[in-house]
């Protein structure tokens, strides 16, 4: 197996195209299609990136040998997994998406930490909940002004696409609120 291979391996194991797989890479999309077919030898910086994000031994990707993975707990594999999938979301989102969910991590963040500590109230807890799915909405207003900015100005091939989207977003922020609602207020779901 070529270093090539190993690579296009690792990129498929992980349910990633190329150009999501540049991306947690910091490299082209051209770059990695080159290299997996070979016309191309990756750097040392490559191949160490390729091990730090998703735990390879370094020693088999660059030469074949020895193990694969190197053995992490899960937590650490669980984290890195997770940063991973945020960096690839934001590296392709819009300006106001990435706003929005930086600033919905942060209060989530916020969550957790308040979560944790005896002397804040359930009330306040309550509240800091409350701003995050205020800030999930007006994500999800945004996105539906736009929507309707672009429904008015006489796109009609593309607006059930456009409406579409914006319930699937929409239904999506739902469901996730709905799963931090159930583990924050501890209702075992």
């Amino acid at each position: 197996m070529s270093i090539g291979d190993r690579i296009k391996l690792i990129r498929k194991k992980n349910n990633l195209n190329q150009s999501q797989f540049a991306s947690v890479l910091g490299i082209s999309q051209t770059h990695i299609s080159k290299i997996e077919s070979n016309r191309d030898i990756p750097s040392d910086k490559i191949l160490r990136t390729i091990g730090i994000e998703f735990s390879i031994n370094f020693e088999w990707l660059k030469t074949g040998t020895g193990e694969d993975t190197i053995q992490t707990d899960s937590k650490e594999i669980l984290l890195k997994d997770s940063v991973r999938d945020i960096k690839l979301y934001l590296d392709n989102c819009t300006d106001i998406e990435f706003m929005t969910f930086s600033s919905a991590l942060l209060k989530l963040l916020n969550i957790w930490i308040m979560a944790g500590k005896e002397e804040i109230n359930k009330n306040d807890k309550f509240i800091i909940l409350s701003d995050l799915l205020t800030t999930i909405e007006s994500g999800i207003e945004y996105l539906t002004k736009e929507t309707k900015k672009i429904s008015e100005s006489g796109i009609d091939s593309k607006i059930d696409e456009i409406f579409y989207v914006t319930d699937k977003y929409s239904n999506k922020l739902s469901e996730d609120f709905e799963i931090i609602k159930n583990i924050y207020l501890g209702n075992g779901k």
